[in-house]
């Protein structure tokens, strides 16, 4: 299911960051990521997005050429797809979902989770700009 989400996520998102790409939106997510490395980060989404606060966890995600947060048209699409895509989720299990094992490389990350099922399919791939790490857009391809 998740899986499936990823690939609705993506399309979502897609057309949302095709609106605008760059900018520096984000900025009190990021302030708020800041010093956490890429598991935590991607935690901090996962925490956000599966108890409705999308705003928080659109803070969270880099922009898809990786300039930086969403920008101001972007934020503002954001959290409504979240809430769509939270609604076809099971929102217990989203919740109950850990970070299992987090591998870097480079400005780069996949962060594996703990109770979403298995399989890389779920993995979340991350990247750091900036020195602060994000959830990579490409998580949602």
């Amino acid at each position: 299911m998740v899986r499936r989400t990823a690939v609705v996520v993506s399309c979502v998102l897609s057309a949302a960051l095709l609106a605008g790409c760059g900018g520096s939106g984000g900025a009190e997510g990021q302030a708020r990521a800041a010093g956490l490395g890429p598991d935590g980060v991607a935690q901090s989404f996962m925490d956000s997005w599966s108890t409705g606060d999308h705003q928080q966890a659109c803070t969270l995600v880099a922009a898809e050429d990786e300039s930086g947060g969403l920008d101001a048209t972007e934020q503002a699409q954001c959290p409504q797809m979240l809430g769509w895509l939270l609604g076809m989720n099971d929102p217990a299990r989203l919740k109950a979902a850990t970070v299992r094992q987090s591998t870097v490389n480079g400005n780069h990350a996949t962060v594996a989770w703990s109770g979403l099922g298995s399989g890389s399919e779920d993995d979340f791939t991350m990247v750091r700009i900036k020195g602060r790490w994000s959830v990579d857009s490409d998580t949602f391809n």
